[in-house]
């Protein structure tokens, strides 16, 4: 007996291929088809897709080279933020542990020297609001805080750089200021350095409360000749050179200078170069001797 062979006329067939042509995907189905494929793509050691296979398959669902181009942008934008977010988010963290390790030594300082005025609050307030400032940056503009991070760290180096000893025999060069003066009022600030057998002094005079200059930059030159001693004293926030004149005139124009000589004063990151400049000095007042 002959085997029955289920007969399909051609109406149904072509309704069966319409529904198949014409089957479509939502985004979600799309994107998990395209997830698996490529889950399925590196099991099989092909675990890359490069751009050409990308435009292919968009074209496969209808989307252009620019919506292709489109997504690669969006992709790129979101990842670079991320990237971003991320390095802002620890260089806060970073600046948060200086800060509690640095105001943590200021209290204890405070404590050990004199208990009955609290004077660490002060920078415990003024830095801690620099720190939430940086903070909220973070965490909302992250571009923001890490443009103003380099800025500062670029400005560092400079600092740093222009303090190191010159690369052409000028000798050293740092930064110096002389406190104090009119009741506090004022401060000299300048630069000062060796060259041959001279010490050039150049400085001017500022106001203490918003940093005004008060005069005019001037120049001192001073011969190695017309000194007599120099010394060197370090304390716990700043190093300080005090320069001894052969006659009461060679400092006479300086502001802050007295018959004795002039004090210079150098911050705690000029330490080094402040002693290779005293060792300088030194070593051209031994020469001039011999």
């Amino acid at each position: 007996m002959a085997e029955t062979v289920p007969f399909q006329s051609g109406n149904e067939n072509s309704e069966a291929h319409s529904q198949k042509k014409t089957q479509v995907y939502t985004n979600e189905e799309v994107s998990e088809i395209i997830r698996v494929a490529l889950r399925n793509a590196e099991k099989q050691g092909g675990d890359t897709v490069v751009r050409e296979d990308m435009l292919a398959i968009g074209r496969d669902f209808g989307l252009s080279e620019g919506d292709i181009d489109r997504a690669f942008e969006e992709i790129n934008q979101t990842s670079t933020e991320e990237i971003q977010s991320e390095q802002a988010i620890l260089w806060f963290k970073v600046h948060g542990i200086v800060y509690a390790v640095i105001i943590a030594g200021l209290f204890g300082i405070n404590w050990l020297s004199d208990p009955s005025y609290w004077w660490a609050f002060f920078p415990m307030v003024a830095w801690g609001t620099v720190v939430a400032l940086h903070g909220i940056l973070a965490k909302y503009v992250p571009s923001v805080a890490i443009y103003l991070t380099n800025e500062v760290t670029e400005q560092a180096k400079e600092h740093m750089k222009d303090n190191k000893f010159d690369a052409y025999g000028a000798g050293a060069r740092v930064n110096f200021k002389i406190p104090d003066l009119y009741g506090s009022l004022a401060e000299v600030k300048g630069l000062v350095q060796t060259s041959g057998d001279k010490v050039l002094i150049e400085y001017d005079v500022r106001d203490t409360i918003f940093g005004a200059a008060k005069s005019k930059l001037k120049e001192l030159v001073i011969p190695v000749s017309d000194l007599t001693s120099v010394q060197f004293d370090r304390k716990l926030w700043y190093t300080k050179i005090t320069l001894h004149g052969r006659r009461m005139k060679t400092f006479a124009d300086m502001p802050g200078s007295d018959s004795d000589g002039v004090r210079l004063h150098f911050g705690k990151e000029n330490r080094d170069a402040s002693e290779h400049l005293f060792e300088e000095i030194k070593g051209m007042l031994e020469k001039e001797r011999a």
